[in-house]
């Protein structure tokens, strides 16, 4: 199962992503599903802020999907129609997105790029690198638009919320919300989740948050990240952990299996090799 949510981010508090309906345009205006065939079977579709692996996730949920028709609806909507078969209208100004060159991000941002075209939004790319990614996105007014992602820190939806999407997560630089969304509802939400004890109360208050984000749109959901694991035959004890990152605590080696497996001897002198390269 999925741990990450990925996507694209959009600066509420910058032109032209101010304006929500342009935010929905481009929710509704990408094929994930495109996407992550570009990396089959290492990516999976995802329409929620809390992926599969972790508890919270509602899999009756309905979140953001590719419509294009709704799409050129939002684009009227925010005062820019565009008409696909002439190319007439859109967004007159061209948007910036900034991606990630360490990763999946170039192809996808080239898929994105051609996707909004569609719908009359122009969109340049610049792909930099983690930390100058970074130092762009994290300061306020640092970026239109660009590359979005969180991984499991612990088992719980406030995990993936709290740090990406509360208006506590701002700051002048350095923030982690780089969509500088600020929601009033979506704060208490959180607030009060973090002290709800009860499970079904608890749920319904990240359901509604789940279709804020959906509606309000600061991020355009796009695909989670499978996790591969190989494991040896001679690692004793070890199961896939579906909801944290690793747990390694019963763990061993069965050396015996492991020198049947790799041919050596039994009883055989291993040297330890030092950094250096001598044993």
């Amino acid at each position: 199962f999925s741990k990450s949510i990925l996507g694209i981010f959009m600066n509420t508090q910058m032109p032209p992503f101010d304006n929500v309906e342009l935010r929905r345009a481009v929710a509704a205006a990408i094929d994930w599903d495109e996407i992550a065939k570009l990396r089959e079977g290492q990516l999976v579709r995802a329409t929620q802020m809390v992926p599969p692996a972790v508890p919270g996730h509602d899999p009756t949920f309905e979140g953001q999907r590719f419509d294009p028709e709704k799409a050129l609806q939002h684009m009227k909507n925010a005062g820019y129609p565009f008409d696909p078969k002439t190319g007439k209208g859109g967004l007159p100004e061209v948007v910036r997105y900034v991606g990630n060159a360490d990763g999946f991000d170039t192809q996808a941002a080239q898929v994105i790029q051609q996707r909004l075209a569609k719908i009359g939004i122009r969109m340049t790319i610049k792909i930099v690198s983690w930390p100058t990614f970074l130092a762009i996105t994290s300061r306020r007014g640092g970026a239109q638009m660009g590359y979005a992602g969180w991984s499991l820190d612990y088992p719980d939806p406030s995990s993936f919320f709290d740090p990406t999407l509360s208006s506590e997560a701002i700051q002048e630089e350095e923030t982690q919300n780089a969509a500088f969304f600020v929601n009033e509802e979506l704060d208490e939400l959180l607030r009060k989740a973090r002290r709800e004890m009860n499970p079904k109360a608890r749920a319904a208050m990240y359901r509604r948050a789940e279709e804020i984000v959906r509606d309000e749109a600061p991020w355009a959901i796009g695909y989670g990240a499978r996790n591969l694991e190989l494991v040896q035959p001679y690692v004793r004890g070890y199961q896939v952990d579906r909801t944290h990152i690793s747990d390694v605590r019963r763990v061993w080696l069965d050396v015996d299996e492991r020198n049947r497996v790799t041919g050596r001897r039994k009883g055989q002198v291993e040297a330890l090799i030092r950094p250096w390269g001598r044993p």
